[in-house]
């Protein structure tokens, strides 16, 4: 089984992008709109992890970050609007990490999957 990756996002650029460049690289991906789908799609279904932009309709990223916490699940905060105030609260409420731009983003998970499965681990989950 694949890890799934739940993409959130009001950019539909942003989620193509990303969507797009995850599932070639042999992860399962959801995209959601807003806070209040990204929310509705944690309390469903389990998730490896969440790449969540702060600016979102709905409900706002460190809101949808409260849930994700509550659900044990491994988030990292992307933004296109960073400041020090947003990066302190977001790792206090239990953020894994802030990246400011999603290519970024896309590049450190590309690089964890290169460092990660070279060891011997592959990309289907052991169940």
């Amino acid at each position: 089984m694949p890890y799934k990756i739940l993409v959130a996002d009001d950019e539909p650029d942003t989620l193509d992008l990303c969507s797009k460049i995850l599932k070639r690289e042999g992860f399962e991906v959801s995209t959601v709109k807003d806070g209040i789908e990204a929310i509705k799609m944690i309390e469903k279904e389990p998730f490896d992890l969440l790449l969540l932009d702060i600016r979102m309709p709905g409900k706002n990223g460190m809101e949808v970050l409260d849930v994700a916490t509550t659900n044990s699940l491994d988030t990292i905060m992307i933004t296109a609007y960073a400041t020090v105030g947003t990066a302190v609260e977001a790792m206090k409420k239990g953020a894994k990490d802030y990246l400011t731009n999603h290519l970024l983003l896309l590049s450190f998970v590309l690089w964890w999957k290169r460092s990660f499965f070279s060891k011997g681990f592959s990309i289907q989950r052991d169940i």
